[in-house]
């Protein structure tokens, strides 16, 4: 899962960035509007500067100039104020507002529900009539999130296929056989059992056949969610691995240590295909 982090540093050294600059935006603002549009500020600078020897004397008449222009447009100035201090006050309201969201994604974000497939399981049945076993298996989900799922729908489906799954292929589940469930934060969940009864099982010559590339055996899924939170965007998970086998099925004997070539084991992995794996705004 991505977990979502946010620096309150960086946000408060911008807002300040844009509060000094409304501030010196507003000096900039009151020195020109002195110097460009006041006659009586004109002339007093003029007559002090010409009057004044030394820079302390100049720095004196600006200040003293200045203040008689405040005197004078006092009510401009006020307004100009008051507009300063309403852009001010925005802005702040802006700042604040956007942190809150921060925080509010960033809560979210490291605490939500997140609902993925793990790994699955293997379930064999000893065939009395030919001697050997025949295979089911389930799927593996973890929710990996802090919080419990909300309206979660799971759909899980094993084809054993003569040729690989086409590209652009739909996988779409079955709503007769798309269950509700629920899973708690941090814990594991098998899902529903493939091929599913009573059809039949994956046998030892589908998994010879597999492993000379005649067929080709998928597990594939969909699983549906909402969070805890309110106002969130539902959550997708699709699934679809290429199930591969190392060992010889008609020699396999259930619990034997060890790994192929070890008479009596078996080694299933999955692969991922290359379509139907994806999460959320991946899948839309």
């Amino acid at each position: 899962m991505l977990i979502a982090t946010y620096d309150d540093s960086v946000i408060m050294s911008n807002d300040i960035s844009i509060y000094i600059s409304l501030v010196l935006l507003a000096a900039v603002v009151f020195v020109g509007a002195e110097r460009a549009f006041s006659p009586s500020f004109q002339a007093c600078l003029s007559q002090s500067v010409a009057s004044g020897e030394w820079i302390g004397a100049t720095v004196n008449g600006y200040v003293y100039c200045s203040g008689n222009f405040i005197t004078e447009n006092k009510d401009a100035i006020t307004a100009f104020a008051d507009l300063v201090a309403a852009v001010f006050t925005i802005s702040l309201w802006a700042a604040t507002n956007r942190q809150e969201l921060f925080t509010k994604e960033a809560l979210i974000s490291n605490n939500c529900a997140f609902v993925f497939v793990h790994n699955f399981a293997q379930f064999w049945k000893h065939d009395e009539k030919v001697g050997h076993y025949n295979w089911r298996l389930r799927p593996i989900l973890r929710n990996s999130g802090n919080t419990p799922t909300k309206n979660m729908t799971i759909f899980v489906e094993c084809e054993i296929r003569n040729t690989p799954i086409p590209p652009g292929y739909p996988f779409t589940p079955d709503p007769q056989n798309t269950v509700a469930g629920m899973l708690p934060p941090n814990l594991d969940l098998t899902g529903g059992v493939v091929p599913r009864t009573p059809g039949a099982a994956i046998t030892p010559q589908d998994i010879i056949d597999a492993q000379s590339s005649r067929k080709f055996i998928y597990l594939w899924g969909v699983i549906r969610y909402s969070d805890v939170f309110p106002r969130t965007r539902p959550h997708i998970t699709r699934y679809c691995y290429l199930i591969t086998t190392t060992g010889d099925p008609l020699k396999f004997v259930p619990n034997t240590p060890g790994q192929p070539p070890t008479p009596g084991t078996l080694a299933v992995q999955m692969i991922h295909h290359s379509e139907n794996n994806c999460i959320d705004e991946g899948c839309r």
